[in-house]
């Protein structure tokens, strides 16, 4: 601005409290526009200095110069984004954290500038499979009745064998969910039939309340951002499913929302995350680590075509356990990379999360020494930032190893703890 730039944006929804920025920024406009050389008013500053929070509403300029985070760790590809936003004359700025593959891309400049997407952002996909299906169902039946019908094409559509829908889906809820008792209560309904004169009788099922798989269900439903004002109103702002809330959130965290800052103050099934607004608590860019245990028992091979593989040696198994996860706390980070001024946070009474019969990746690397296995899983997990921005939070390479004493403070945290039965050297993707 103050070298005649007629106007700027900062864009960013998720990364930056932009809105919150801009409205900081609007308190001191006199100073700015001194120092800018601008006309000193409100309405001067403004028209300069713009930000938005939607990053797919950026309108096309005759020149344009941009401020841009980068929202999914990988930085040709925003770049590749933004530069379609300009007519004549563009700049584009990249704000960009410390994430791994970002010194790997600018350490190879040409490729990334000749193919922007040489790295992919991978989407997760719904797979329709066994535990998927069962849940999909578990989910409808806690809110509705759902007739037998339904549960007939979703069991056939995932190639389930069944004689009786019934007695299949209940022995599948116990083989997926962490419950014994299951209460579904059957209803019959009288309907017209196809040709609108006579009538047959169907049957419903839904799940009862107050039960332990209503219980169960609880961990499937979304849990909504809920903000509330000095006024006492409730506003809704977003939604996470309420099992994969404390894998991304923990209270005391400060997260953005559409350009927006708030503050995690708590998370219940009833209330869902609760936030308050937290524009003046912008003092720096944090970043969170979460300090996580995983155990993983019972371990049985898929036995589908391909569920076994060898590679050159490397042995690629794909396997059903169970996985109990415990998480203590988190590190509090001024830099992703940051780990020796890394604040320890722990937050007592985070739920402890199982999932039965879940898929899992085996990597098994002949002659690999544990600190091989552990860089590998370190990489593993950040790279993942880049190729899984939207989910990164959910999947995780893990080993089983003993660290050196030597090791500098806080490190130890790069990875998960993993506990397996037995005691194994392979790496697991979960």
């Amino acid at each position: 601005m103050k070298h005649q730039i007629a106007n700027t944006s900062w864009i960013s929804s998720e990364k930056f409290p932009v809105l919150d920025m801009k409205w900081i920024a609007g308190q001191y406009y006199k100073k700015i526009c001194n120092y800018t050389n601008l006309p000193v008013s409100q309405e001067a500053f403004n028209k300069a200095f713009q930000v938005e929070a939607n990053l797919w509403d950026l309108k096309k300029r005759k020149n344009a110069f941009i401020t841009v985070e980068d929202e999914f760790q990988n930085l040709f590809e925003i770049i590749r984004l933004f530069s379609t936003r300009q007519e004549q004359q563009g700049f584009i700025n990249v704000i960009s954290e410390n994430y791994l593959l970002r010194d790997y891309m600018l350490g190879n400049v040409q490729t990334f500038i000749a193919d922007p997407k040489a790295i992919p952002t991978i989407v997760a996909d719904y797979a329709r499979t066994e535990r998927n299906t069962v849940l999909k169902l578990v989910m409808r039946m806690t809110e509705e009745q759902v007739s037998e019908d339904e549960i007939m094409e979703a069991l056939m559509y995932s190639g389930i064998k069944f004689d009786d829908p019934f007695d299949t889906l209940k022995n599948l809820i116990k083989k997926h969910c962490s419950v014994e008792e299951i209460s579904i209560r059957v209803y019959f309904r009288e309907q017209l039939m196809s040709d609108a004169l006579r009538t047959e009788v169907k049957k419903y099922y839904a799940i009862e309340g107050e039960t332990e798989i209503a219980e169960y269900a609880k961990n499937l439903k979304n849990a909504y951002y809920i903000a509330e004002d000095e006024k006492g109103e409730m506003y809704y702002i977003g939604a996470k499913l309420y099992g994969h809330v404390f894998q991304s959130l923990v209270p005391g965290q400060f997260l953005t929302y559409a350009g927006k800052y708030y503050e995690v103050q708590s998370i219940t099934p009833q209330n869902g995350v609760v936030v308050r607004r937290a524009a003046d608590h912008i003092t720096d860019r944090k970043y969170y680590r979460q300090i996580r245990h995983i155990n993983l028992t019972e371990w049985k091979d898929d036995e589908n075509v391909g569920g076994q593989k060898s590679i050159g040696g490397i042995q690629v198994e794909k396997g059903y356990c169970q996985i109990g996860v415990k998480t203590d706390g988190y590190l509090q980070m001024s830099s992703y990379d940051d780990f020796r001024s890394a604040k320890k946070v722990y937050v007592s009474g985070i739920p402890d999360r199982s999932y039965r019969n879940k898929l899992v990746l085996k990597i098994q690397l002949p002659e690999a020494s544990e600190k091989i296995r552990y860089t590998i899983c370190v990489l593993m997990n950040e790279i993942f930032k880049t190729t899984y921005p939207d989910s990164y939070q959910y999947i995780c390479a893990v080993t089983q190893a003993h660290l050196p004493e030597d090791m500098p403070e806080n490190m130890q945290y790069a990875m998960y703890e993993l506990i397996t039965d037995p005691d194994d050297t392979a790496i697991y993707i979960v």
